[in-house]
């Protein structure tokens, strides 16, 4: 990430696509649960050193840090190609993680799927989101989701049915299997 592209998503301000914090949380897994939810959104980038003001505060960083922060990294499951790089404004450090929109969704810290809400990072917590999410990231499509309010036999039509094109297999097979 150049400067210049920093400094415009400093100026743009928190959202979807990107999270601020002032300094390292107590928990380092806390970083970890903000990029697995990038990476089950469409990615995004996580600046640390840089307060909710959009006032950069810096951070101090040794290698013990930088150690704990590729700790933090491995956590998320399955491995993510997270970009982590240090960029000087004003003579302060920003840490600056740049996540990818993951190809291999669902993504988990711990067990636990994590997704964007707007400019929030969330838990999955029910079935209803878990399917939503899913939904969402085209895992699940509506025309294999299970549909609640279809009633058989009462709501299948065999005449319609019969009338999809014979060149396609599958039709025909369930035609034969259940009338």
């Amino acid at each position: 990430m150049t400067l210049q592209e920093l400094e415009l998503l400093i100026q743009e301000g928190e959202g979807y696509n990107v999270e601020y914090k002032q300094s390292f949380p107590s928990k380092l897994s806390e970083l970890a649960t903000e990029l697995c939810a990038f990476a089950n959104a469409n990615g995004g980038v996580l600046l640390v050193g840089v307060d909710d003001k959009q006032q950069v505060v810096g951070i101090t960083m040794d290698n013990t840090q930088r150690s704990r922060i590729q700790g933090v990294i491995n956590l998320i499951d399955p491995a993510l190609p997270i970009k982590v790089s240090e960029q000087k404004v004003n003579g302060k450090v920003i840490l600056c993680f740049e996540c990818p929109a993951g190809e291999q969704k669902p993504y988990a810290v711990s067990g636990s799927i994590y997704v964007r809400n707007g400019p929030n990072s969330e838990r999955v917590t029910g079935i209803e989101q878990m399917r939503r999410f899913f939904q969402h990231s085209d895992s699940i499509f509506f025309d294999t989701a299970p549909c609640p309010s279809f009633n058989y036999p009462d709501d299948f039509d065999a005449n319609s049915f019969r009338s999809l094109p014979e060149n396609r297999v599958l039709p025909q097979i369930l035609l034969k299997l259940i009338c």
